[in-house]
């Protein structure tokens, strides 16, 4: 094969074996908030899942197209379950001004892409920044009680999705579902940002749940505990540290639980994209 054949060869060769990074043309993603949510984990580097710390709901644009990256949004907002941040939901980095807290909400954390790019191995990098928004009341001279948003941002952090789902590699014809289930994770070190480990710990994270409908009993008697609800439990938070005494006696004080490992703050999130392709 003369030098000039072989180069024609190798070229057409080049044109038919498709790049993994390769994806059909119009994929993109966007994020169902109502399956998504996100973990907390306290630990170390060496162990960063030590402690189970809190869930959270997860909301947000997320505009995934793999065929351009550069033009893809990925920012999110994560909340406890139980408060509304509606208002302070929105595509700016932080809520809007002026925006007055409901009495309940109490902490908000807002990431905002700068950058995503895939990685060897489909691993797509996503860096940004995390902002930690909390509600500090103060009382006036005159007894009333005022609500303030407090913010504080670190720049620079990235979420991995390692094993980022083979059907957003292929096209629409070929995946046999248009929601897609991913994960990925953020590992923040305490020098970094002090004040999310504190505020995490600090807070109320009940469960994540799906579809959530609660009703009022019609007799509301002595034994009275609030609503009944029903719906998916996405999400709760589990205190793997804690094992129970191996005797309980007289002096049983209820399970024993190991302090968290480390300092560092571990954020997994797993989101349900949703395809938004239209067909030919």
């Amino acid at each position: 094969m003369t030098n000039t054949v072989r180069t024609i060869f190798l070229s057409v060769v080049g044109l038919i074996i498709p790049s993994p990074f390769a994806f059909s043309q119009g994929d993109s993603w966007t994020l169902n908030a109502g399956a998504s949510y996100a973990r907390f984990f306290q630990g170390s580097k060496e162990n960063p899942h030590s402690v189970n710390t809190g869930v959270a709901r997860v909301a947000g644009t997320v505009e995934l197209n793999p065929n351009d990256l550069a033009s893809s949004v990925f920012d999110l907002s994560v909340y406890p379950a139980d408060e509304d941040w509606s208002g302070a939901i929105s595509d700016d980095s932080q809520p809007p001004s002026g925006y007055v807290p409901d009495p309940t909400d109490h902490i908000l954390l807002r990431f905002n892409s700068k950058s995503i790019k895939w990685a060897e191995g489909g691993e797509l990098q996503i860096i940004g920044d995390l902002t930690l928004i909390r509600v500090v009341a103060s009382e006036d001279a005159s007894g009333h009680v005022h609500s303030a948003l407090v913010r504080f941002t670190t720049p620079d952090i990235q979420f991995a999705f390692p094993r980022l789902s083979a059907a957003l590699l292929a096209g629409a014809s070929t995946r046999q579902t248009e929601a897609e289930e991913v994960f990925g994770t953020a590992d923040v070190a305490y020098d970094a940002f002090p004040k999310l480990l504190n505020a995490i710990t600090e807070t109320d994270w009940p469960p994540v749940v799906q579809n959530e409908v609660c009703t009022m009993p019609l007799v509301i008697g002595r034994d009275y505990s609030g609503a009944q609800c029903t719906g998916n439990v996405l999400a709760a938070t589990q205190n793997d540290n804690c094992s129970m005494p191996v005797y309980s006696g007289a002096d049983y004080d209820g399970p024993v639980c190991t302090p968290a490992a480390g300092k560092q703050t571990t954020i997994v999130v797993h989101l349900q994209l949703q395809s938004t392709r239209n067909e030919p």
